[in-house]
């Protein structure tokens, strides 16, 4: 039996056991469970109600995790989670000098990794998968999107679905404890179907561990990351983990892209394809997408190619899940698109002004090229972005770079600077912008409420403006403090204040 069927087995005569107990935890055999062994002699056998990670987030009962971390280490918040009413906190022996060994409810591990904490989670829910059919989306761009897209038409179909990504947390793919939490609520609250994003640090760090997918999606690969995975070969390598060793039934590829194409030859797929080539008739409008694939008519509420790709890739998840083209279709055109992905946020006005998430030099390629072809004759595409700083630095002249081969006015702003000096991230963007070899008028304005109220008072009536880099974040990361900022109620009210100047 090797650890997965004994993780199985385990998990099932935990679940079982509890049966005759009113289905209460016990610390005891959960950690037998997840093949740690019986440490429970070291601190009462108490009843666990739950599992985290993150000491402020403990409720009575909880099993506190301290994993050890980039930034912060686990253990050292041992001491509070057990004060917050945890009914153990596990650690690794690193640290075990560090602490009061008569600490009560502390646990001490030779190895502490994610990998023993997705144990533990497992052990604690139980094989959830079989209780949903679960939908997974990898790839630098278009998770969010295709996500949407598939939960949308289901419950427009009438199979109630939910989606966990970029939009309802901190974290594209939340840690284990919180993820199959989530799950454990969809299937509570009747849900069918779940359909999630899946980072390639999330996929890297096994959060994602012990859960099988229905069907999962891969939508394309380009540079980003790499602060983490160090080059793009280990990022290509992270994604496939998601399509390897039986983790998706089904699985969906873009063969648009070569990290597509090859994932496709490698043998292991078991699945379909898409390209956007397999659509004819299509037109491309400021607010819709109509074409024709597999010999039916589609029109999606959306804007650019990207999008038409997106629609692709969800159309065929939703075949694998028994749909017809029929159904899908109607369902489709009723789909009012994702808060912060080219979303159109000004209205009637005749300037039109766009809010996008688009943070990496193919994202944003892909958003400019798609509203440049859109442009009415002496039509302006006005840019204004960043980029993030502790992040992925070879990103800011490349995206400079793309800026300077589609926008005809740059207005380079603050992003999420964090703890960078943010006169050095801009540079590194105007150097990337001079790169294009265009002469592109630019400014860089920091203050991003300035840069906003610039790009849109300059703007005329058939110009487009792109606010990039933040789409539906409702916040900014300025040194070590947060602010609430959302771009697309910054870019409404400048745009209420040049209507009001317009009737004076």
């Amino acid at each position: 039996m090797d650890h997965c069927e004994l993780l199985d087995w385990a998990s099932r005569e935990l679940k079982n056991a509890f049966l005759f107990e009113e289905d209460l935890i016990r610390l005891s055999r959960l950690l037998m469970a997840a093949g740690i062994g019986d440490f429970a002699h070291h601190c009462p056998d108490r009843e666990v109600t739950g599992i985290t990670i993150d000491s402020r987030k403990v409720t009575p009962g909880n099993l506190f995790v301290g994993l050890p971390g980039r930034s912060y280490d686990g253990a050292t918040f041992a001491r509070d989670a057990l004060s917050r009413g945890a009914c153990s906190a596990i650690i690794s022996d690193y640290h075990k000098d560090d602490l009061e060994a008569e600490l009560e409810g502390l646990l001490v591990i030779e190895r502490l990794d994610r990998k023993v904490l997705a144990d533990l989670v497992y052990a604690f829910y139980g094989d959830i998968s079989e209780k949903i059919r679960l939908i997974g989306v990898t790839g630098t761009n278009g998770k969010t999107t295709i996500t949407h897209m598939v939960a949308h038409v289901l419950n427009v179909l009438g199979s109630p679905s939910r989606v966990i990504g970029t939009l309802n947390g901190e974290l594209t793919t939340p840690e284990s404890p919180e993820l199959f939490s989530r799950i454990a609520s969809a299937i509570s609250d009747g849900a069918s179907n779940l359909a999630m994003e899946a980072s390639s640090i999330a996929i890297d760090q096994g959060r994602i561990n012990n859960l099988t997918f229905f069907v999962s999606v891969f939508t394309n690969l380009t540079p980003d990351h790499l602060d983490y995975h160090g080059d793009i070969e280990s990022y290509f390598l992270a994604k496939t983990k998601l399509f390897q060793g039986g983790r998706s039934r089904f699985c969906v590829i873009n063969r648009d892209t070569p990290y597509g194409l090859r994932l496709l030859l490698s043998g292991n797929i078991s699945g379909t394809s898409y390209s956007i080539s397999d659509a004819t008739d299509l037109s491309l409008k400021m607010s819709e997408i109509t074409f024709t694939y597999c010999g039916r008519g589609f029109m999606v509420p959306l804007t650019g190619e990207h999008n038409l790709s997106n629609s692709l890739g969800a159309i065929e998840v939703l075949r694998l899940m028994g749909f017809g083209l029929g159904e899908i279709s109607s369902a489709l055109s009723t789909f009012s698109g994702v808060p912060g992905r080219l979303e159109l946020v000004s209205g009637d006005d005749p300037t039109r002004v766009f809010v996008d998430y688009a943070h990496s030099p193919d994202a944003l390629e892909h958003v400019l090229s798609s509203l440049k072809n859109l442009l009415e004759d002496e039509g302006r595409l006005i840019l204004v972005f960043g980029a993030g700083g502790n992040r992925d630095s070879i990103k800011r002249s490349l995206m400079g770079e793309v800026a300077g081969r589609y926008a005809d006015m740059v207005v380079v702003t603050n992003d999420n600077p964090r703890n960078e000096d943010p006169k050095a991230i801009a540079m590194a963007i105007l150097a990337g912008l001079s790169d294009s070899k265009r002469d592109v008028p630019s400014v860089v304005i920091y203050d991003r409420r300035s840069a906003i109220e610039h790009a849109i008072m300059a703007a005329g009536d058939k110009d487009v403006v792109l606010i990039a880099g933040k789409g539906h974040e409702r916040y900014q990361l300025i040194g070590p403090n947060r602010f609430e900022f959302i771009d697309g109620d910054v870019a409404r009210l400048v745009l209420n204040l040049k209507r009001q100047e317009l009737i004076t």
